[in-house]
């Protein structure tokens, strides 16, 4: 019975067919049909390397995707710009940028009146409070209330803020108890409402006290 051969033969003599390309010697067939029984034995020949790279096919390596990982990793770490870090050498400027005499020491908040909603802080020394652009907190809005009306202060030994007429007003200055400021100083307490005009009336909400407290230089 004939063996059957699995290997691959050319319809036209002499023609070379390729059953793989590698790196040395490379077998070829090149052989005739016959019918007899007989085993044929192809005869073979070594290929040089120009008929190698003539009939071996072309073939596109394709990078795997963890190699395309590591190129696209070097392409951005070419494209990145080095991290500079600037200033370690430079001394810690530990002075504040807000002058002493603006750290709040409390708050009037202007609760009624054209100036509702507007926050005036009181800060170190007296705070006149007035209509003329001088004054510490100005009420410029309200022609009712007096150039120059009343003064708050923060005494910081005593840790109380107080309130006082300025001497040359003729304007009332009222508490929420109706309390006239006056002369004299009347003190402050958390919460109270100060009564500058019939329409302008400002809250006073203190920031230092028995709690806290500004250490100022001399």
């Amino acid at each position: 019975m004939k063996k059957s051969q699995n290997k691959q033969i050319s319809a036209k003599r002499d023609t070379v067919i390729i059953h793989g390309v590698h790196i040395g010697k490379t077998q070829i067939i090149d052989e005739d049909r016959k019918t007899n029984t007989e085993q044929n034995i192809p005869r073979t020949r070594l290929l040089t390397q120009s008929e190698i790279n003539r009939y071996a096919p072309k073939t596109e390596m394709k990078p795997s995707s963890e190699q395309q990982g590591d190129n696209m990793m070097s392409h951005v770490m070419k494209r990145r710009q080095p991290t500079v870090v600037i200033g370690l050498d430079r001394k810690i400027d530990n002075s504040t940028s807000v002058p002493q005499k603006d750290w709040p020491q409390g708050w009037l908040v202007a609760v009624e009146g054209p100036m509702q909603g507007r926050t005036f802080p009181i800060s170190y020394g007296y705070n006149h409070i007035g209509r003329d652009a001088s004054n510490k907190i100005c009420l410029s809005e309200d022609p009712g209330v007096s150039s120059v009306q009343c003064v708050v202060h923060y005494d910081r030994d005593k840790r109380i803020f107080y309130i006082k007429k300025f001497d040359q007003c003729t304007q009332e200055t009222r508490l929420s108890d109706g309390t006239l400021v006056d002369g004299s100083t009347v003190p402050l307490e958390a919460g109270e409402i100060i009564r500058l005009s019939s329409h302008t009336k400002l809250r006073f909400m203190p920031f230092c006290g028995d709690y806290f407290n500004w250490d100022y230089e001399s």
